[in-house]
């Protein structure tokens, strides 16, 4: 895979606009790899550092593993691509389900994390975990609560400082 790496400041409109459509989260613990799909996320600066912030609900196999570890990346696809693999990704857990090997996914090294990136994506994020902030009823209006956590299923954020970005040609 050819690398171009990125500044912060260059993430374009594309990685936006994509993640709105699905990215891949993906995580490491020991010898266990997996991945997930998020479509809701947010690039900016906090406490003077380019982040990236990824909700992951409570319930999700992906939140327990980033409980043990101090990082993950983010891998976005082009334009119109993956979205199988982003389906797959986002209606099976992994704590039943080994993602990668049902769909072949091809794990490409880091440059430098430890945690993979998923081959055959546009952009890839490397992230280094700065801060956890869980989320709880309290912090809702009743309105956005009934929309989005009608079960309780809550997120918590993952202030993940991006140590390297880059995109794949």
């Amino acid at each position: 895979m050819s690398k171009h790496i990125m500044k912060f400041t260059d993430i374009s409109e594309e990685v936006i606009e994509q993640l709105g459509r699905g990215a891949f989260l993906t995580v490491k613990n020991g010898d266990k790899i997996n991945t997930m799909t998020i479509g809701w996320g947010q690039l900016g600066i906090m406490w003077g550092l380019p982040v990236f912030v990824v909700p992951v609900r409570f319930s999700r196999h992906t939140h327990s593993m980033l409980q043990n570890t101090d990082q993950f990346t983010v891998s976005v696809p082009r334009r119109s691509t993956m979205t199988k693999e982003l389906a797959f990704c986002g209606s099976r857990s992994g704590r039943d389900t080994d993602k990668i090997k049902v769909l072949g996914l091809t794990l490409e090294n880091a440059e430098n994390i430890d945690t993979p990136v998923i081959g055959n994506c546009r952009y890839h994020f490397e992230c280094r975990i700065l801060a956890r902030v869980p989320l709880s009823e309290s912090d809702f209006s009743s309105e956005h609560k009934e929309r989005f956590y009608k079960g309780d299923d809550y997120h918590e954020l993952f202030y993940g400082e991006i140590i390297t970005c880059y995109m794949s040609s």
